[in-house]
């Protein structure tokens, strides 16, 4: 197990840069780029976890320590946003199918006067 704190830092640093680079392509809804991240992300994330942190961050000075709890800090920050954003992402594309299809979308839409709507309503295609 490595517990080099450079080399905990180097990693977090592509692992902030990474997420960062994935919420663009989430931005952007490009479902062949967030394909081609994935293998990256599950490497280094394998190359992250392979790596003995505490030992890293007792071996390390009081500014590398600084450095690497504000590395994972951004990391789990950008990872939460990502998350929210996938997913958001993936309710208004089931909704848009709903509509679609033809299926109740009562739990995705709501009247004017904030309760849920829906019911069952010809798919798109036949209206």
């Amino acid at each position: 197990m490595e517990s080099d704190a450079a080399t905990t830092v180097a990693l977090l640093e592509q692992m902030v840069r990474l997420l960062e680079e994935e919420h663009e392509v989430l931005r952007r809804r490009d479902g062949e780029a967030l394909a081609a991240l994935a293998p990256r992300k599950a490497e280094l994330c394998r190359r992250i976890e392979a790596l003995d942190a505490p030992a890293a961050a007792a071996a390390a000075g009081p500014a590398e320590r600084e450095r690497l709890r504000e590395l994972a800090r951004r990391c789990r920050h950008q990872n939460t946003i990502n998350g929210m954003l996938a997913e958001n992402q993936r309710r208004l594309a089931e909704h848009s199918l709903a509509l679609l299809q033809g299926r109740s979308t009562e739990t995705l839409t709501y009247g004017p006067g904030g309760g849920g709507r829906g019911g069952p309503r010809a798919p798109l295609g036949r209206a």
